[in-house]
């Protein structure tokens, strides 16, 4: 060990990067059900999706988001939990986000919110 070592009681601060390259994009459906909003950082992707103007997605009924089109990404799909033990799935095929309630007697309502993360095709 070495002595006579003072050892140092600040706070030395990080600092981030605050991600220039960082895009956002808003995009809704129609009707106006779901709210989508998609950040793109280099080739990653993280879709954030959750409902607009309504308060329940009805069960067996698809709601879907077309990306817009300078965005290619890779599919995916995810599980939704809402409120209350609500769920559904969330799937990206082809540039379009749907979303569906996968219970019919608990459908999705207006507190749920979906994340989605993916890559830019090449």
């Amino acid at each position: 060990l070495r002595e006579n070592v003072e050892l140092s009681t600040s706070i030395i601060p990080i600092r981030f990067s605050t991600m220039e390259n960082f895009s956002t994009f808003e995009v809704y459906s129609i009707p106006a059900a779901l709210k989508a909003t998609i950040y793109v950082y280099n080739k990653l992707v993280v879709i954030s999706v959750y409902t607009y103007k309504i308060e329940t997605l009805e069960y067996g009924k698809s709601y879907t988001v077309n990306l817009p089109s300078q965005i290619n990404c890779k599919n995916e799909s995810a599980a939704i939990i809402g409120n209350n033990g609500s769920s559904g799935q969330l799937t990206l095929v082809n540039n379009v986000i749907k979303v569906e309630s996968t219970l019919n007697t608990n459908p999705l309502k207006n507190t749920f919110m979906g994340q989605l993360i993916t890559f830019l095709k090449n």
